[in-house]
């Protein structure tokens, strides 16, 4: 099942199935699927421990091995549309909008581009990640942590929600997008010399005033 699993799923579907796996132990699956989800579990981390060695192949004895990435850290909540966008208001009316629309599904999505590019990078070094996040991180902490992505200084703004992307895509592929920036206002009060043991640092899209 598991061959069947690798051959015909999605990256992104086998890839949520196992954190599936590992945050709720497998629960209401069958055995025989959750044998074969722990198989792709250990293989995928026996890779990402592979990727990392080889990634510090040809580093000196003592020399700091860990890439701080400095960026955005946001939630992308994607739905779709079951129509068209442009069927959902008449052309001649676009000055009085006001549209709503059922989205039958719904996901919700860990990114930014420190995220992406820590969670990446992390496949071949240890790459912490220093940015803002709000009150509502919790679950994408526990998700880095799963992955081995260090945020130790990610700093907490607990009067800001962490910054949001709200994105509508219909049978057209036309989409709306809403973002909220959210803890992500305070990036500029970071200081990379809070972090120590950094061979190499990466400066992605952020704050307005970062």
């Amino acid at each position: 099942m598991a061959a069947h699993l690798k051959r015909y799923w999605e990256p992104r579907m086998r890839a949520q199935m196992i954190a599936y796996y590992e945050q709720r132990q497998g629960a209401g699956l069958t055995d025989l699927a959750k044998n074969a989800v722990a198989l792709m579990a250990a293989e995928s981390k026996a890779r990402r421990c592979q990727r990392r060695s080889a990634g510090r192949q040809g580093m000196r004895p003592g020399e700091p091995d860990k890439a701080l990435i400095c960026g955005s850290l946001a939630f992308g909540h994607h739905h779709g549309v079951r129509r068209s966008l442009r069927q959902a208001h008449p052309a001649d009316k676009i000055h009085m909008l006001n549209v709503s629309f059922l989205v039958p599904q719904l996901r919700r999505e860990f990114g930014g581009c420190a995220g992406n590019i820590a969670y990446n990078l992390g496949l071949l070094v240890t790459s912490p990640i220093h940015g803002h996040r709000g009150r509502d991180f919790g679950p994408y902490r526990e998700w880095l942590a799963r992955a081995g992505v260090p945020a130790d200084h990610v700093r907490v703004i607990d009067a800001e929600l962490t910054a949001q992307a709200f994105i509508t895509t219909d049978l057209d592929d036309n989409q709306i997008t809403a973002f909220h920036p959210g803890a992500m206002q305070h990036a500029h009060e970071n200081r990379v010399s809070d972090a120590s043991d950094i061979a190499i640092g990466i400066v992605a899209p952020d704050g307005a005033r970062a």
